[in-house]
């Protein structure tokens, strides 16, 4: 689920390997830090619900991890180009994908 947490240090361990040696692979493998990664994993399955459901926006944002709204379509815009309730008047394109 996006809303459960899971810590840097929960990760550091599994993985077997101190937090920061885990945040430095995590960069180098992907070039986001982990929030960053996981900002975008919940954004895109935001959008994927946006296209797919006539959910309310809030709806959406909160069970994709999002604890305050403001936040996630700062987010949303930032990333998509456009606000989620633009993008869900837009065709009805698989995600990841700009507005403009």
């Amino acid at each position: 689920s996006f809303s459960t947490p899971c810590s840097i240090d929960t990760l550091a361990t599994v993985s077997g390997s101190s937090r920061f040696h885990f945040m430095r692979l995590f960069k180098a493998v992907t070039g986001l830090s982990p929030n960053q990664y996981v900002v975008n994993v919940r954004l895109r399955a935001a959008a994927a619900r946006l296209a797919d459901t006539k959910a309310p926006v809030s709806e959406i944002a909160l069970d994709c991890g999002f604890n305050d709204i403001s936040h996630f379509n700062t987010y949303f815009r930032a990333t998509f180009g456009c606000t989620p309730r633009q993008m869900r008047g837009l065709s009805r394109e698989p995600p990841p994908r700009k507005c403009a």
